[in-house]
């Protein structure tokens, strides 16, 4: 008798061992989509998924087809993920990631993540996309490896990038932010923030940086210093009135957008620096004063602003070549000139930006195509 309740008592202990080591799902949806998706980590095919079969599996994506998931508590027994997607799961609001630490890949777009989003135990992170869900806040690791950023169109009020070092791309559009500090984030190449309460932003020492959107903020001042690399700046829709390069560093801003600055007037530039502005605007340099002769004393000229085919240029003997943009900054045409008049015959009716460009300088002329 003895002898029997011993046996029995060890089943008992290990049938209670299997039952511990089953992951409890309480979204159903979740657990069954797994499983359609990966049937091998339900490796002995009793509809369950245990503690051991879920460290098989390095890799979760693609469940977008069963939006019913509303619930992915049980993804912290997959402790060997390196990717995780449940991007486009429009009723999920409920994660713990903070027993995922090997995930490198994080998606979740589209889901209904609301408040705060803890990810400070994932210091392997690298690339993230938390865009279309309803976060004020998220809390990144210490000295993360972040590299991508996307938490568009959020409900973020206020951002610590101060552990992001190596953070390459940043994608904030469309919060309520109105203070970002980039002091730390020196590996940055583009940043798109649209759409923002931004009022002052410091772009100083930026020297990877290429990019710049901040539209539809109501930016009235930004410093630019040292920023070699930077190519465009797109910053409609604010309250700018000038912009200063004269920093003794060379810049090479190949586009400038600054249409609905209503105030804006001037931007200052070193002499060696070669700036094109997409919306009319004065452009004033360092440069060293030059004879008579020279380009800098005669002024670049164009009639009429009312243009039916032809745009005439004065003092076209000192220019190289031109370019004409329309009010968004696409390139429409790009030409040397070779004469003092521009054909203007295949646009359509509407807003141009017509650049020259000399030897020392480059300035830009609207006009209206009639």
């Amino acid at each position: 008798m003895k002898r029997f309740f011993t046996i029995l008592s060890g089943f008992v202990m290990v049938a209670n061992l299997a039952n511990a080591q089953i992951i409890n799902f309480p979204d159903a949806n979740f657990k069954a989509a797994i499983i359609k998706a990966y049937p091998a980590v339900d490796s002995n095919k009793d509809s369950q998924i245990s503690q051991d079969e879920a460290k098989s599996l390095t890799s979760i994506r693609n469940l977008a087809n069963y939006p019913n998931i509303y619930d992915a508590t049980g993804i912290e027994y997959f402790t060997n993920l390196t990717e995780l997607n449940l991007g486009d799961l429009i009723n999920l609001n409920k994660i713990d990631l903070s027993q995922n630490t090997k995930l490198t890949t994080l998606n979740l777009r589209k889901n209904k993540l609301v408040g705060t989003l803890d990810i400070s135990s994932l210091s392997n992170l690298t690339n993230l996309e938390l865009n279309n869900n309803q976060l004020s806040e998220v809390i990144f690791p210490t000295n993360s490896k972040l590299k991508i950023v996307y938490i568009n169109d959020n409900q973020l009020t206020s951002i610590d990038l101060s552990e992001l070092k190596d953070l390459q791309r940043l994608f904030l559009v469309n919060n309520q932010l109105s203070n970002l500090n980039f002091s730390q984030n020196i590996n940055l190449e583009r940043i798109h923030i649209n759409g923002n309460q931004l009022t002052s932003l410091n772009l100083s020492g930026l020297t990877k940086l290429n990019w710049f959107s901040a539209e539809s903020n109501i930016l009235s001042n930004i410093t630019f210093s040292n920023n070699p690399l930077l190519k465009t700046i797109l910053v409609k829709n604010n309250q700018l009135i000038s912009f200063d390069f004269m920093d003794g560093f060379v810049n090479n801003i190949t586009l400038i957008n600054i249409e609905a600055n209503t105030g804006f007037n001037l931007i200052k530039k070193d002499c060696n620096d070669s700036i094109v502005v997409v919306s009319g605007t004065f452009v004033q340099d360092n440069c060293a004063t030059m004879s008579t002769h020279d380009f800098e004393n005669k002024a670049i000229n164009i009639y009429p602003s009312l243009v039916n085919n032809i745009i005439n240029v004065r003092n076209a003997d000192f220019i190289f070549d031109y370019q004409i943009f329309d009010t968004s900054g696409k390139i429409l045409k790009s030409d040397s000139l070779r004469d003092s008049a521009i054909n203007v015959d295949f646009l359509p009716k509407g807003n141009y930006i017509l650049i020259i460009k000399t030897k020392n300088k480059v300035t830009s002329h609207s006009f209206i195509k009639l």
